[in-house]
């Protein structure tokens, strides 16, 4: 994983689309810590602007 990688922000957004499909979005969120759980990875899912480094690595890390 290359956190200054942009592209790395579109596999990250598939993995939390493909979790959400699946009904684990909230296992992402408890497991990763992000602030804001559940709404806040949604907000990431369906943003189109650049992830923040610490939100990129921490999903990176936990989805890859």
């Amino acid at each position: 994983m290359n956190v200054t990688d942009a592209k790395q922000d579109e596999r990250i957004r598939a993995a939390l689309r493909n979790a959400d499909k699946k009904g684990q979005l909230q296992v992402v969120a408890a497991v990763t810590g992000i602030a804001g759980g559940v709404q806040e990875l949604r907000r990431i899912m369906n943003s189109t602007d650049a992830l923040s480094i610490m939100d990129r690595g921490m999903l990176g890390i936990h989805l890859a």
